[in-house]
C-alpha cells in the first residue's frame, strides 16, 4: 500500500463517553495477546509480569511507531480525536485508509455519519498471520449476567437470556455475537456476525481466547471510573492515561509504561 501512494491505517481513539483511550489499549492488549501469546498475555493482565518489562513495552511500542509515521496512519496528529472519524475516513472517495483495528461494534459507531451501502462495504478481516504471531487467538469482551439470590423468577430470567428467542433477538442488531457455544451461526443477520463467531470460535478451540485486559486490571490502571463529583466526570485509569500521553507523543512507551508499574506497585504495597 505505501509504496502505492496509499495510507493503511487510521486510528482514533477518543470517545464521547469520557473513557477515552480505549481503542489504543485495545490495540496494545490485541498486540501481546498475538506477538507473546496467551500465557504472557495472563501474566501481564494480572501483575505477574511488570509493565515496564522489556518484551511488554516492545510489543506495545507499536502504538508509539505508528503514530510517528504518517505513511502508516492517516492523520497522525489526530489520533485522540473521536473514533467515529475513522468510519468516515475509511469509505471517502478516495479512501484516506484502509485498515482500522477496531471491536467487532466499532463500524456502528459511525453508522450515522455514512450511507448504508458504505457501511455495507466495510468488511471484517483478521490480522495477517506472520511466523511470529501466535494464531487462533481472540481477545473479547461482553456484560457479565450475575445473581444475587437463588429464587424461581431469578432463574427464569437466567433461562429466557440463555434462551435461542432472546439470543436471536440480541444479535438482531448486525454487530452483537451470542456467548452461546451451540448457538446457530444462520440466525446472524450478517456475514460480518458469522465470519466474526467463527474466528472466536477458532481461538476458543485453541485455547487463546482472553478477555479485555484494561476491564481486568484495578479500575485506578485499567479502565478508570466515574468520580463522585456533581457532575461526576471521568477519572481514567493509568494505562488510559498512558495510552493518551503516547499517541500524542508526550511520552515514549518505556516512559509511559514506567509510570504506570510505579502505580501499581504501589497499590499492591498499600495493601500489604
Amino acid at each position: 500500500m505505501i509504496d502505492a501512494g496509499e495510507v493503511p491505517w487510521c486510528l482514533r481513539i477518543g470517545t464521547p463517553t469520557g473513557f477515552s483511550g480505549w481503542p489504543g489499549t485495545d490495540w496494545i492488549e490485541d498486540e501481546v495477546l498475538r506477538r507473546l501469546g496467551p500465557d504472557v498475555y495472563t501474566d501481564w493482565v494480572t501483575h505477574r509480569i511488570r509493565f515496564d518489562d522489556a518484551r511488554i513495552v516492545d510489543v506495545a511500542g507499536s502504538l508509539e511507531r505508528l503514530v510517528a509515521d504518517p505513511n502508516l496512519l492517516h492523520e497522525p496528529e489526530a489520533t485522540t480525536e473521536l473514533m467515529e472519524q475513522t468510519v468516515v475516513d475509511l469509505v471517502a472517495t478516495p479512501a484516506r485508509c484502509w485498515l482500522m483495528r477496531m471491536p467487532n461494534f466499532a463500524p456502528n459507531v459511525g453508522r450515522d455519519q455514512v450511507s448504508p451501502d458504505e457501511f455495507a462495504a466495510l468488511t471484517p478481516a483478521r490480522s495477517p498471520a506472520t511466523g511470529d504471531l501466535y494464531e487462533d487467538t481472540a481477545l473479547v469482551t461482553g456484560p457479565m449476567v450475575v445473581a444475587f439470590s437463588d429464587r424461581p423468577e431469578v432463574r427464569a430470567l437466567l433461562d429466557w437470556l440463555l434462551s435461542p428467542d432472546y439470543q436471536a433477538e440480541l444479535v438482531s442488531n448486525g454487530f452483537s455475537l451470542s456467548p452461546i457455544r451451540d448457538f446457530d451461526p444462520n440466525l446472524y443477520p450478517s456475514d460480518r456476525q458469522r465470519e466474526t463467531a467463527r474466528w472466536i470460535d477458532e481461538a476458543r478451540a485453541a485455547g487463546g481466547i482472553r478477555f479485555d485486559g484494561s476491564d481486568m486490571m484495578p479500575e485506578v490502571i485499567g479502565s478508570g471510573r466515574w468520580t463522585d463529583g456533581d457532575p461526576p466526570v471521568v477519572e481514567p485509569g493509568a494505562f488510559l492515561a498512558a495510552v493518551l500521553a503516547i499517541a500524542d507523543g508526550e511520552q515514549t512507551t518505556a516512559e509511559a509504561f514506567a509510570e504506570v508499574e510505579r502505580i501499581w506497585a504501589s497499590l499492591e504495597d498499600d495493601a500489604t
